[in-house]
């Protein structure tokens, strides 16, 4: 993909794509788990929402493979155990899981982070399937209405991913030299605590530190959505 194509994309099935063999399994589990975070409210099972919790836990190594997949589990008997992650794999088969017309609507919002516990041996296809459920149960009720919500929702999922995986064609330089006690200590709050408003306070830190990289200041200090991954962020905390 162009990098105008990757700036101007609206579609998070041809990014992804873009990605494969490139991204990180933490920066994909992260993704999916920004997509679930995008649409909690549907997720009403308090054992839903705990897997999403587990997975991004164990995307940053704080959570064992056992613990994931006891909650992946959890989330499976939520959703009624009706869906296997091999459902999902080929497009003919999401189809045939979805459904057309109002089947759109009677989807359990817990089938999002409940394929099972195998999602962990392929994490770029769970980050597919988790964007895709996402956006199907993100679009609801009624024909014009679900195709704007599904439009919103996959151009939202845009967003994520270039909050997550900036601009490929032209990556930030960052001397490590300017991560200061401070900008270190910011960036670590800002992460830990999701404060993602703290960002264009860290940007503050980082250029009075001597920082110049004009795309990681403003990304820092961009209006666009931020997540746990983000590409400004984990250059300042040395993620990947």
């Amino acid at each position: 993909m162009t990098e105008q194509g990757w700036l101007a994309c609206t579609n998070p099935e041809a990014m992804l794509r873009g990605l494969r063999g490139k991204a990180s399994n933490r920066e994909l589990y992260l993704y999916a788990v920004a997509c679930c975070r995008q649409i909690w409210g549907r997720l009403d099972d308090v054992r839903s929402r705990l897997a999403a919790e587990v997975i991004e836990r164990y995307a940053d190594g704080l959570a064992s493979r056992g613990e994931l997949r006891d909650a992946m589990n959890q989330a499976g008997q939520a959703a009624g155990g009706q869906y296997a992650l091999t459902q999902v794999w080929q497009d003919d088969m999401m189809l045939g899981l979805v459904g057309w017309g109002n089947g759109y609507t009677v989807l359990p919002a817990a089938v999002l982070v409940a394929p099972n516990a195998d999602a962990e041996r392929d994490a770029w296809g769970y980050a597919r399937y988790v964007s895709f459920m996402a956006v199907t149960c993100a679009a609801g009720h009624g024909w014009l209405s679900r195709y704007q919500r599904w439009r919103a929702e996959r151009k939202s999922q845009c967003g994520l991913l270039r909050d997550l995986f900036g601009n490929s064609s032209r990556p930030a330089a960052f001397d490590l030299a300017r991560r200061t006690s401070d900008a270190i200590s910011l960036a670590t709050s800002a992460y830990e605590e999701r404060a993602f408003d703290r960002l264009p306070i860290l940007a503050d830190a980082l250029e009075e530190a001597g920082c110049d990289e004009r795309a990681l200041l403003d990304h820092l200090r961009g209006p666009g959505a931020h997540v746990r991954g983000c590409w400004g962020l984990d250059l300042v905390l040395g993620r990947s």
